[in-house]
């Protein structure tokens, strides 16, 4: 959210133009106008934005928000759907066979029906199986921490010291002296051995 990408969609939404300069991160050339940050396990975000009045922060917070779900929506609700559907099945079947079970045990315990033991271990066997699958569904569902880059991009120190050349310029000359040390080290050990 804190990408100028981001900051672009966002000015659409208020009809603010300016705000693609200002909501950026300053390694996306803004100014930091937007603060994102995911608050315990990534499901829920904290969104903060500096703006000339309370309406407009809260505008662009609002904005932020919507576009952060609408993109969640787009990029997983045709999964989420069809996860749900196929949970709903599993579970419906799930009730059956312990329909199915329950008769079955009800006859062993009555009748003592041992022909229906090798039916009743088969059904405990499927509805180990659906309970598998069930929970793998409700784990597939879980939220992902990772989000696409055009919402949540890393931070990188790299774009803001390159855009100054005399910082580059002295880290380059830094690493040089570094690794112009360690080979003169290295030589005289080799000498000393």
């Amino acid at each position: 959210m804190q990408t100028s990408v981001f900051a672009r969609k966002i000015a659409d939404a208020v009809d603010d133009q300016t705000l693609i300069q200002t909501l950026p991160l300053k390694q996306y050339g803004g100014k930091s106008g937007l603060k994102v940050r995911p608050v315990g396990d990534g499901t829920l975000i904290e969104i903060r934005a500096r703006a000339k009045t309370a309406e407009a922060a809260l505008r662009i917070v609002e904005a932020a928000a919507n576009l952060a779900i609408e993109q969640e929506n787009v990029s997983y609700g045709p999964l989420k759907s069809l996860l749900v559907g196929r949970g709903t099945t599993l579970k419906q079947e799930r009730g059956e066979i312990l329909k199915v079970l329950a008769s079955a045990q009800s006859l062993v315990t009555n009748d003592g029906g041992a022909q229906v033991l090798p039916t009743i271990a088969s059904l405990r066997e499927r509805l180990q199986a659906l309970d598998d699958g069930i929970w793998q569904i409700e784990v597939a569902q879980v939220v992902p921490l990772a989000q696409p880059p055009e919402i949540f991009a890393a931070p990188s120190i790299l774009k803001p010291v390159i855009g100054q050349w005399w910082i580059a310029s002295l880290l380059g000359a830094f690493c040089a002296g570094v690794l112009a040390f360690a080979v003169l080290l290295f030589m005289k050990r080799s000498a000393s051995a």
